[in-house]
């Protein structure tokens, strides 16, 4: 990796690729038995604003094909051994941090809370079947997207479940 490139989200494609996902929202592929890089998948961005908004933040694997979860919360479906993008899927208002596939279901999650559950298809475009919002428990987990606060302490009562070594054990 180029210096002073940092990556978001790292997946293993299949038994022969690595694939890492970086802040400049471009995808760098490696073979996993030679460590050679193999190519660089790159979304289209108009403009250096829109570009510095495409950071890759999550990847999954699903038959053959790598989903990759942006930092402006569109989602693309790589066909990694061509490069091309087949799909670019929107719904999500902020970035996705999460991507998980069972079956022939994709979740993703959005750092505000929503979940999206995505038919995927073979052949055919995906659609979002469904959107889970989660009550964030932590308003750290809510800030806006590029300022951090603190988490907040657990309450008194759970604070010593955290810190004891013993905590959790049956005496």
């Amino acid at each position: 990796m180029a210096a002073g490139h940092s990556a978001y989200a790292v997946s293993a494609h299949g038994r022969s690729l690595m694939c890492a996902g970086l802040h400049d929202g471009s995808i760098r592929v490696w073979s996993r038995s030679t460590g050679e890089h193999e190519r660089t998948l790159q979304a289209d961005a108009d403009g250096e604003e829109e570009a510095a908004d495409e950071a890759v933040r999550a990847l999954a694997v699903w038959e053959g094909r790598l989903i990759s979860g942006h930092e402006c919360g569109k989602l693309r479906v790589w066909d990694v051994a061509t490069g091309e993008c087949g799909q670019v899927l929107e719904g999500h208002d902020d970035a996705v941090w999460a991507l998980a596939g069972c079956g022939s279901r994709l979740a993703s999650g959005c750092c505000d809370g929503s979940i999206k559950v995505w038919a995927m298809a073979a052949g055919a475009p995906w659609a979002c079947e469904r959107e889970l919002v989660v009550q964030l428990p932590l308003p750290h987990l809510s800030a806006a997207r590029h300022s951090v606060t603190p988490p907040t302490p657990p309450p008194p009562s759970l604070a010593a479940a955290y810190s004891s070594p013993s905590a959790g054990r049956a005496g």
